[in-house]
């Protein structure tokens, strides 16, 4: 039997070598596809079914049953939305993290990231808006806090009684306040406790900051 050219050889053995990776690849995203669908089918019959339950519990004058009600959800998509940054219909963990951080609901980064996976339920890396209304039921005392906190946005409870502000801009006002409050008021625990958080936050990021300036200065210079 005549032996094949050991470059040939080597070539066809690449060739195989590749395909297979191209097949295993192929499959690995027609499952994520499939499994994709059926999360989003899921989701679409569990708000059929939902909206079918909401709509006779009212008829039958059972109200008291119903998680939100319109108005209610309403202000909590106006809510979910203005944290939305970046449009993606989802909240992401960087558009949350800066006020979990300085109003001390994660001590760190790595802490964020683990009360953030505790509230994204099918761990995509997203909170999508179903997920958010679960999160606002949650009894959970590891995501607590971030609930409060949510809730007293929507609640409008950050100490401003006028229209529903945008996440960012009530978070940012409720921390100045919390921060006057602290140096005004000593022995407010929560308001010292914000204060403590906020000063740590912005201390790594000038630090960061600091670094980066000095690095390109050497880099500069030679």
């Amino acid at each position: 039997m005549r032996k094949l050219n050991p470059k040939i050889s080597e070539e066809l053995i690449k060739t195989n070598t590749l395909l297979q990776k191209r097949n295993e690849q192929k499959k690995s995203e027609e499952i994520e596809n499939r499994l994709q669908k059926l999360y989003k089918e899921r989701i679409f019959k569990r708000k059929i079914i939902q909206t079918n339950t909401e709509s006779w519990l009212a008829k039958h004058g059972k109200t008291q049953y119903i998680q939100f009600d319109k108005a209610k959800k309403s202000n909590l998509r106006k809510c979910f939305l203005s944290i939305d940054l970046n449009g993606s219909k989802s909240i992401e963990l960087e558009e949350i993290i800066e006020a979990m951080l300085t109003l001390g609901i994660a001590e760190s980064k790595a802490q964020a990231k683990q009360i953030f996976k505790e509230v994204d339920i099918n761990g995509n890396g997203h909170i999508e808006f179903n997920e958010f209304l679960l999160l606002l039921k949650n009894k959970n005392p590891r995501v607590k806090a971030l609930t409060e906190l949510f809730n007293n946005v929507i609640e409008r409870k950050m100490g401003f009684e006028s229209d529903m502000l945008p996440f960012q801009l009530a978070v940012s006002n409720y921390r100045r306040k919390m921060i006057m409050n602290a140096v005004m008021e000593p022995g407010n625990q929560k308001a010292e406790h914000i204060l403590r958080s906020t000063s740590q936050v912005f201390t790594r990021k000038f630090n960061k900051l600091k670094r980066n300036l000095q690095k390109n200065k050497s880099q500069e210079a030679i």
